[in-house]
């Protein structure tokens, strides 16, 4: 199995050993073709699972066998997670007044309040 690692994490490594890439769009890439795989996106020569990390360097949906020759992945990476967005600060703001409103329940019920 491929070395799990984050769609930031691979675009740095990328970016460290290849030259030509421009970040922000390798990231938008690399997104892309992840959320394409967690879709279902298929290799468009044997039908299996597409290597998301290779699919969005190389520009074609194929499985990792498709790509390289070879069977053995374990030495290779494969993007695992979509960039999360940090929450807004409205919704942690609500995030903290339904805590709050949720404490005081407790409290209420216990006979604390």
């Amino acid at each position: 199995m491929a070395h799990p690692v984050s769609v930031e994490a691979f675009a740095q490594m990328v970016m460290k050993n290849n030259r030509g890439y421009h970040r922000e769009e390798l990231i938008q890439t690399l997104q892309a073709t992840l959320r394409d795989k967690e879709n279902g996106a298929v290799c468009m020569i044997c039908g299996a699972p597409i290597w998301a990390a290779g699919s969005a360097i190389t520009g074609t949906y194929l499985c990792f066998t498709c790509t390289t020759g070879e069977a053995d992945d374990s030495d290779d990476y494969e993007i695992t997670e979509t960039e999360r967005r940090p929450a807004s600060v409205k919704q942690n703001n609500a995030r903290k007044q339904r805590r709050k409103k949720a404490k005081k329940r407790v409290q209420r019920n216990k006979g604390t309040l």
